[in-house]
């Protein structure tokens, strides 16, 4: 008896120890939110120290004024919006990223959506010569969307569950090109929603970019954009482009495209002169079409791109044309790559390195016992 009594009080005080070593230790890392709302009119840095930032209502940035967000900060939008008139330079790292958080934006006062995150025409345009403007480094961006009507910068970023826009504004003579930002090195996963990156009247550069798990990756509407060197993976629709009306001709290059039900999926609303540019792409493997023409009464010129064959019969099976409804326009892919192009270097996903890197762990611990073994006898 006396010995249980002794085992129950020693579980007791080890009970006790461990709740205790838990509080302390929690009290180290419980740090309250700052929380901020309002219009920023002076420069202002929202530091790690104080960090995670909370907002209450709605953010403007003025004019002329500048938001610098530090590494590692966290900020909770909390269904509010970060509205950019002057300038929001948000550069994390590489190991200490800047954490975007529930950006679903609400709404305005006539019941239309806001985005969480909205660069105006008036934010300041990246330049990269001086590397000063509008810029979004190492972030990681969740259920958040950002709108650009400007020429920022969103670089070397991942968001998961969000959707890239683009877009200009319109003037009395009609559209003008002045939104041009770069999207470049990001991952985007999109769990299923329906538009990755979307692109109307803008002429942005987007590149190195990893985009899968979307309805359509890229969509491309009447727009001067070039879009080149990304992996476009696991989509209904990898790249869709829409020729509305104008003078529009996106350049689709040096991209893989694999993976996807449909690879570039082309149609026009109106009759328009230019054809988009399509060349030096990898463009195989997409299980219904690789590349599949809608309602365009007109010639695409598709050539120079790696099919994954050379064998033009299953080339032409590839590709959804006139050679299958009289009513559509004919794909020109002869002449083309006769092997992948060695230029593209696509972002593979994350897991394909993890599997390597547990395969050559598990090779490297196989070995080193087959040795020991061979050693000791």
């Amino acid at each position: 008896m006396k010995k249980m009594k002794l085992f129950a009080r020693l579980i007791f005080v080890t009970l006790v120890t461990v709740l205790i070593l838990g509080a302390v230790t929690n009290i180290g890392v419980v740090q309250a939110s700052t929380e901020v709302s309002g219009i920023i009119t002076s420069d202002t840095t929202w530091t790690h120290a104080n960090s995670p930032y909370s907002l209450t209502g709605p953010m403007g940035i003025s004019e002329g004024v500048t938001l610098t967000i530090e590494p590692d900060v966290t900020v909770n939008l909390n269904s509010y919006f970060i509205q950019v008139n002057g300038t929001l330079t948000a550069r994390g790292n590489s190991t200490d990223p800047i954490y975007f958080n529930d950006g679903s934006g609400g709404t305005d006062g006539n019941g239309y959506s806001i985005a969480p995150i909205m660069f105006t025409p008036l934010s300041t345009d990246w330049d990269e010569e001086t590397g000063t403007g509008c810029i979004i480094e190492h972030a990681v961006f969740s259920s958040t969307e950002v709108t650009i009507v400007s020429s920022p910068k969103v670089c070397d970023s991942s968001f998961t569950d969000c959707l890239l826009r683009v877009h200009t504004s319109w003037s009395g003579s009609g559209y003008i090109y002045d939104a041009s930002p770069i999207i470049a090195n990001n991952t985007l996963d999109g769990e299923g929603r329906s538009n990755g990156i979307i692109l109307y009247y803008s002429s942005a550069n987007i590149m190195q970019n990893t985009i899968t798990g979307y309805e359509i990756g890229i969509n491309i509407n009447s727009d001067t954009s070039v879009v080149q060197g990304n992996y476009i993976t696991g989509n209904d629709v990898a790249i869709r482009i829409n020729v509305h009306q104008g003078q529009s001709s996106p350049i689709i290059q040096n991209n893989t495209i694999i993976g996807n039900f449909d690879g570039i999926y082309l149609t026009r609303q109106f009759p328009a002169p230019i054809s988009p540019t399509i060349r030096f792409n990898d463009i195989y493997a997409n299980s219904n079409y690789n590349i599949y023409l809608d309602v365009i009464p007109s010639a695409i010129n598709a050539t120079y791109n790696w099919w994954g064959t050379t064998n033009t019969t299953e080339i032409g099976q590839s590709i959804h044309d006139y050679n299958d409804d009289f009513t559509l326009g004919t794909v020109t892919f002869d002449p083309f790559l006769t092997e992948p192009n060695t230029e593209i270097t696509p972002e593979f996903p994350s897991w394909i390195f993890l599997s390597l890197l547990l395969t050559v762990t598990l090779l490297v611990v196989v070995c080193k016992r087959r040795y020991l073994n061979t050693k000791n006898d």
